[in-house]
């Protein structure tokens, strides 16, 4: 019986070392599947985040365009209204004639159309003009 009995604990005692190098290889396995989880998600993270930012610099690209193209549109503007500023002066009605004996430039700050008394001032801007369109006979006779 004390035979038996000593077959009965080895035999059971082999059974509980396989069965806990079981759980362990199970345990192993376990923590090798967590550990390559684990490794996808931070890939994968990685990749979300990566992709993230390409869409975040896309965005900012786009952006920059668009603001550029605003600049362009703006500078459109400007230039259409400088230009038809230049077209209102050099279509306005103020005169100018040569003196007969020294060749500068006399200017008059009215026009045929314009309803004013003849003897009140010009206007700043009118004065303004005048003196530009002026100066800019005399740099064109000098040049000639």
């Amino acid at each position: 019986v004390l035979r038996f009995r000593s077959l009965l604990l080895a035999q059971l005692a082999e059974t509980e070392t396989a069965r806990r190098g079981a759980v362990l290889e199970a345990e192993h396995a376990a923590a090798a599947l967590l550990v390559r989880e684990a490794q996808l998600l931070h890939s994968g993270a990685t990749a979300f985040v990566r992709s993230q930012a390409l869409v975040t610099r896309e965005r900012r690209c786009r952006d920059e365009i668009a603001v550029a193209e605003l600049d362009e549109r703006v500078a459109l503007v400007r230039r259409a209204r400088a230009e038809q500023s230049l077209a209102e002066v050099t279509t306005s009605p103020v005169k100018s004639r040569r003196l007969p004996s020294s060749g500068e430039v006399q200017s008059r700050d009215w026009s045929p159309r314009d309803t004013r008394d003849a003897s009140a001032a010009p206007s700043p801007r009118e004065r303004v003009l005048s003196d530009v369109l002026v100066e800019l006979t005399r740099v064109e006779s000098r040049t000639r």
